[in-house]
């Protein structure tokens, strides 16, 4: 009975990693400058795709809010002439660090577990 506990939690462990790294990928495109509208688009689609697996709780809530508003302001100081600054980076790649680290807590939804994955 526990290794098929594992299993699942391997499971869902998986089902979370693809977006997650997704994420991570997308922060640093948006950090490098690369079509921040698309970029973000993309940012926020997998949030969701995650916000599906995940049993909600305030900090993961908290964590995706303050990156997509986090990113979203980047992008439209990158627009501005002199362009985001130093603070401004460290705030991305900060808020970025939280919500990894929330989502590394985080519990399958009841979504999830209706798909096997927990």
């Amino acid at each position: 009975m526990p290794q098929a506990h594992l299993e699942q939690s391997s499971a869902f462990a998986e089902a979370v990693q693809s977006p997650g790294q997704a994420i991570g990928h997308a922060v640093t495109r948006i950090l490098d400058g690369e079509e921040g509208d698309l970029v973000l688009a993309a940012l926020r689609s997998y949030v969701d795709e995650l916000r599906i697996l995940i049993e909600r709780y305030p900090g993961i809530e908290a964590a995706a809010s303050d990156l997509l508003a986090t990113a979203g302001a980047f992008i439209r100081a990158s627009r501005t002439g002199d362009g985001a600054d130093t603070r401004q980076r460290r705030f991305l790649a900060e808020a970025a660090l939280r919500f990894s680290a929330r989502l590394e807590a985080a519990q399958p939804s009841e979504t999830a577990r209706r798909l096997g994955l927990a």
